[in-house]
C-alpha cells in the first residue's frame, strides 16, 4: 500500500518508520531540502526503548506532486500549521485518502472547510522525539487510532488495523469522541510537563503535580460527563507510565523555543466547556502560564 507522510517532524518519522517496516510503500514530503537529501541517503532510524536500532528506506520529497494521488496521505503537522497546507491539500484528488493527526482540537472546525470524500481522523499516543533530521527516539508505546470523519466511510479505514504490541492501530467509528479523548489526555499532561519542565513520568511520582493532574480530570470531567465511559484517570495515569522518559511535544516546544500547540489543546476544551458554561479554571491558569512562556519567548537550556 502506497502511504504519504507530510511532515518529517517527531510523529512524521514514527509513523513514516512503522508503516515502512510493515512493508507499505512510504513517502515523506520535508520543508528543508537537506532534510530530505538526508532521507534519501539514510532512510529513517528509529531506535527503541531498549536501544535497538531499526532502519527503514522511504522515498523523500520536496514536492507535492511528485506524491502518488492513489494513496493514503497521514497529515503530520501541528494544528497551527495546518493554514500553511492549503495549496498541498489541493493536490489531493477525490481518491487520495487524507488522515489527520493533530494534538487537540482546534483542527476539528478547520476540517469543516475540508471539502474531500475521504476524510479521517488519527490520534497517537506514542512518546516520540526527533533526535536529528532521520532519526526518531520511540521513548514510549501507546495506540495508533483511527476513524473517518463521516462514518460512511469507515470500513475502509479497517485496512491499518493491527495487534502489533510495539504498533497497534484501533479503528473505531466516532472521531469526535476520539479526538476529545485525546485531547483530554493532553490537557492533563502536557501543559503541566511544560511549565514544570519534566518528563511525563515525572507528574505520576511527584504527589503535588499529581494532585493538578486529578484536578484537571475532575474539572474536565464534569464539563464533559460523557466521556466518564470513555476515559479514566487511570488511563491518564498509565500514559504517564508508558511514555515516563519522555518530553511532551509541549516541553520540547518550550526547550526549542518554538510555538507550542496550547491554543489546540487548552484553548479548545476551554472554548467547548464554556459554550457548556462550564469553567475550567485549574486549566486555564495552566494555559495562561505557558502563553505567558511564549510571549517572552522564555525556554528551557
Amino acid at each position: 500500500m502506497k502511504i504519504c507522510v507530510i511532515g518529517a517532524g517527531s510523529i512524521g518519522l514514527l509513523l513514516g518508520s512503522y508503516f515502512a517496516e510493515m512493508g507499505h510503500e512510504i513517502y515523506m514530503l520535508a520543508r528543508k531540502e537537506e532534510q530530505v537529501v538526508a532521507l534519501r541517503e539514510k532512510g529513517i532510524t528509529r531506535i527503541m526503548p531498549n536501544l535497538e536500532q531499526v532502519n527503514v528506506s522511504v522515498r523523500a520529497t520536496l514536492h507535492v506532486h511528485e506524491l502518488p494521488k492513489d494513496a493514503w496521505w497521514f497529515i503530520a503537522v501541528k494544528s497551527h500549521q495546518l493554514d500553511q497546507l492549503s495549496s498541498i491539500l489541493s493536490e489531493a484528488s477525490q481518491e487520495t485518502k487524507l488522515v489527520f493527526i493533530q494534538n487537540g482540537m482546534a483542527h476539528l472546525k478547520w476540517l469543516e472547510n475540508i471539502q474531500h470524500h475521504h476524510s479521517y481522523i488519527g490520534t497517537i499516543e506514542h512518546g516520540a522525539m526527533k533526535q536529528d533530521s532521520t532519526t526518531v527516539l520511540h521513548k514510549g508505546f501507546g495506540i495508533l487510532n483511527l476513524a473517518a470523519l463521516e462514518k460512511t466511510n469507515q470500513p475502509t479505514v479497517q485496512v491499518f488495523q493491527t495487534d502489533d504490541d510495539r504498533f497497534p492501530i484501533h479503528c473505531g467509528s466516532d472521531a469526535y469522541t476520539l479526538v476529545l479523548r485525546k485531547t483530554i489526555l493532553n490537557a492533563c499532561i502536557n501543559p503541566l510537563t511544560a511549565i514544570l519542565n519534566v518528563p511525563n513520568g515525572e507528574l505520576i511520582k511527584n504527589s503535588y503535580s499529581y494532585s493538578l493532574v486529578q484536578k484537571i480530570f475532575e474539572e474536565v470531567m464534569e464539563a464533559f460527563p460523557e466521556m466518564k465511559s470513555h476515559l479514566r484517570l487511570d488511563d491518564v495515569k498509565k500514559l504517564c507510565e508508558k511514555t515516563a522518559e519522555n518530553r511532551s511535544s509541549m516541553l520540547q516546544d518550550i526547550q526549542h523555543g518554538t510555538k507550542t500547540e496550547i491554543e489546540a489543546i487548552a484553548g479548545a476544551l476551554i472554548e467547548h466547556a464554556s459554550n457548556r458554561n462550564k469553567s475550567l479554571p485549574t486549566l486555564q491558569i495552566l494555559y495562561t502560564l505557558v502563553q505567558s512562556k511564549e510571549e517572552s519567548g522564555a525556554h528551557y537550556a
